[in-house]
């Protein structure tokens, strides 16, 4: 029989302390010893009336007042809590330490209890204060629970063992009605605070028709007064005078949703794992969200994302729901079904203590290492070659069970230091910039931030930049570290020739690489490696391609990409995607258009890409060097998808004058594409003269001539396409990720 202790660090009851009711109850069915410390108030109420016995603690949250005073307020209490935690955890005697929220984990570590102790992770962390407390608190955690792979992202970032249990509703329930009552009534459910958004919908109903009305239930607390009292002044404003109705806070929100059109969300901060989305859903009522988050991971389909803060947007979402009778439909449908399957209380009660439980028995010294950290100069929403590997690569390893955390620079302001991208935890390090120091303070950013980490990290590895990998050496993490060399002339670059005198930098590298374990795109990479006295086995790990976006376009899709981009019927379009570096040699190709224009030729080139804010951006002298060719030559910037671009092409031409297994090589490969390439693109390592052409030189002229033998040969374009298509499954993500993930069980074992 296990013996829980709860730690609440608050008395009130919201979505957070609900969570922890309902798993509390389920424990003691189970025959679970149960205990609960915290503040009084509702909840210790609500915990007497299923018999389970409260223990009060002072509150532990920042009070009013000048801050130095609630914070001695706040530390006095902290240490008066961590006092009681500690004597009532010996006097139970308790196998497991259940921590429900941020708030409550300084007492916790504070209290140094015998029990393994486990974090409940209701919020989204992002405040820098709230992060402090995190780093302060992560060491004496054994376990993180999240709601939602967002609300994951900042534990797993600080080195905590992280699993993700998803919030649960009850079920069955009655449905709301279908079609809902007339006239329209738009609802939200929250405590009336300014990060939930309420002003926001208001803004919104404004913009709708007369006859649309606005319910907001949820009560208020009073540090939010000012804000309600906004609030009351909008409805009463002369748009939506006799419109609002302020519910307060209801003890069944079900019944009011019930009556309502559409639910909303509207919060301007991430929401981590909202209840009353999943109520919403429950009862068949369409729900409207903030795209971020944890909602966007448990809407899928039964309603509508829209940005946080956008007035207009949301309204747009409103009408189209209340107007679009298929679309509510088919939103009031699917939100039942999902939480039948998905989302009812009791599995997701019966999974989380099942969690818990096994987070009390003895864990074994292996299991301590389980953090796989990533690093890489840039990372989403950055684009690039070896972006779009990294993100393959932990997008993975996410889905194959491992905790992990993608490491990268902070190279610009307005990038957040943690967030979470994909499911995948990111912390970016440094000072924002380009340029070497920035660059330097990265690296000693990363060696801080490993080794404070270094009984977590079960395997690290760095992609392109050789100094990332140093760093872990540095952090003791050599014989657990990985390095994967991407570009050609890189490694002798950074480490010399072993029969030349080496720099003291490149001695230092050679020493600090010396026991990690080094992966190449190619085998010329290899051999590279190899010729600089590398020692040991290299692995060669090509570049894996997600061949379920990137696939050959059927007519329609086809049709639709190059009429979207005004391309006509029979222009022959030439493509290029990447960044807009010098050593992508694009000047080149844009002189080979050039070339044949006056050959009489119609060609257009797309040049899809951007620049990086480096040094060798060459994004403006190229434009300059295509302007008297006018339309001939397209500059996108930098796009989030290249596949419309790729679907609208005829030839795909990459010029590089250095390469290491070209990403976007393949991908225009997978769209079916012939391609162009020169030996030093790589194009002798991954074309073959059935899937593409290599000119003889990388040079303008031999660009030309390459383009325009493809221009006279419409069917040798489609069967080097073909080719090329079928050449390019041998790298998909499926063959790509079991040679990984055993790479990283194998860097884990050391």
């Amino acid at each position: 029989m296990t013996a829980l202790l709860a730690i609440a660090h608050t008395g009130q009851v919201s979505g957070a302390e609900a969570v922890l009711l309902r798993a509390l109850i389920a424990a003691r069915r189970r025959g679970w010893t149960v205990r609960c410390v915290g503040p009084p108030g509702p909840l210790a109420l609500a915990l007497a009336q299923h018999d389970i016995p409260h223990v009060p603690l002072p509150e532990l949250s920042l009070g009013a007042g000048p801050a130095p005073v609630a914070a001695a307020a706040l530390a006095a209490a902290t240490a008066a809590a961590a006092r009681r935690i500690r004597r009532v955890s010996r006097d139970m005697q308790a196998d497991v330490v259940l921590v429900n929220g941020l708030l409550g984990l300084p007492a916790a570590r504070l209290a140094r209890v015998a029990a393994p102790i486990v974090w409940l992770v209701h919020d989204v962390l992002r405040r820098a204060d709230r992060l402090a407390v995190l780093r302060g608190a992560a060491p004496s955690v054994d376990l993180a629970i999240a709601v939602s792979e967002a609300a994951a992202s900042a534990p797993r970032a600080a080195g905590i063992r992280t699993t993700v249990v998803r919030n649960g509703t009850r079920w069955p329930v009655d449905a709301a009605p279908q079609p809902p009552p007339s006239p329209p009534v738009v609802g939200c459910v929250a405590a009336l605070t300014s990060w939930k958004g309420q002003d926001v919908l208001l803004e919104a109903a404004r913009l709708l028709p007369p006859g649309v009305h606005v319910e907001l239930a949820g009560a208020s607390f009073p540090k939010d007064g000012e804000y309600v009292t906004r609030l009351h002044a909008m409805a009463d404003g002369p748009e939506l005078a006799g419109r609002v109705r302020f519910l307060g806070r209801v003890d069944d929100p079900l019944e009011c949703m019930r009556q309502w059109a559409v639910c909303v969300s509207p919060s301007v901060d991430p929401e981590a794992g909202p209840l009353h989305v999943l109520e919403a859903m429950s009862v068949g009522v369409p729900l409207i969200g903030t795209d971020h988050g944890g909602t966007p991971e448990v809407l899928d389909g039964a309603g509508v994302l829209v940005p946080p803060g956008d007035p207009a947007a949301l309204a747009a979402a409103i009408d189209r729901l209340l107007t679009d009778i298929a679309l509510h439909r088919s939103c009031a449908k699917a939100g039942p079904l999902l939480v039948a399957e998905r989302y009812q209380a009791s599995a997701r009660v019966d999974e989380l203590l099942d969690t818990v439980e096994a987070a009390a028995q003895p864990t074994p010294r292996g299991r301590l290492r389980h953090l796989t950290v990533l690093a890489v100069p840039d990372y989403l929403p950055r684009l690039g070659g070896t972006t779009s590997l990294t993100a393959n690569q932990a997008e993975t390893l996410l889905h194959n069970g491992h905790d992990v955390v993608v490491l990268t620079r902070r190279a610009q302001d307005g990038l957040a230091r943690h967030e979470s991208v994909n499911g995948v935890a990111v912390v970016r390090l440094g000072r924002p910039g380009e340029g070497r120091l920035a660059a330097k303070l990265t690296v000693l950013s990363m060696v801080i931030w490993l080794a404070r980490r270094r009984a977590r990290v079960g395997a690290f590895h760095a992609v392109m930049y050789p100094d990332f990998a140093a760093a872990a050496a540095l952090a003791g993490l050599g014989s657990r570290s990985a390095m994967t060399w991407a570009g050609e002339g890189d490694a002798t670059d950074t480490l010399g020739h072993p029969g030349h005198r080496a720099a003291g930098l490149s001695r230092l590298r050679r020493r600090l690489l010396a026991r990690v374990t080094h992966v190449a795109l190619t085998p010329r990479l290899a051999h590279e490696l190899a010729e600089v006295g590398v020692e040991g086995d290299v692995r060669v790990m090509p570049i894996p391609v997600d061949l379920a976006h990137f696939h050959p376009p059927q007519p329609k899709e086809r049709d639709d990409a190059r009429r979207h981009l005004g391309i006509d019927k029979d222009e022959l379009v030439v493509t290029f995607t990447g960044h807009l570096r010098t050593l992508k040699a694009v000047d080149r190709l844009i002189e080979a258009v050039a070339q044949l224009r006056e050959r009489d030729l119609a060609v257009r080139l797309l040049v899809v890409g951007g620049g990086r804010g480096a040094d060798d951006d060459q994004d403006l002298e190229l434009q300059q060097q295509a302007a008297p060719l006018g339309a001939a030559v397209t500059f996108t910037g930098a796009v989030g998808d290249v596949v419309p671009y790729l679907w609208a092409s005829d030839v795909f031409v990459l010029p590089s004058t250095r390469e290491g297994f070209p990403n976007s090589l393949l991908e225009a490969m997978a769209c079916g594409l012939a391609c162009v390439a020169p030996a030093s693109a790589a194009g002798d390592q991954v074309l073959t003269p059935a899937t593409g052409v290599v000119p003889p030189t990388g040079s303008a002229e031999a660009l030309a001539d390459a383009i325009a033998d493809l221009a006279a040969a419409p069917e040798r374009r489609e069967a080097l396409g073909r080719a090329a298509a079928l050449a390019a499954r041998r790298y998909g993500l499926e063959s790509f990720a079991g040679t990984y993930t055993a790479l990283i069980d194998e860097l884990e074992r050391q």
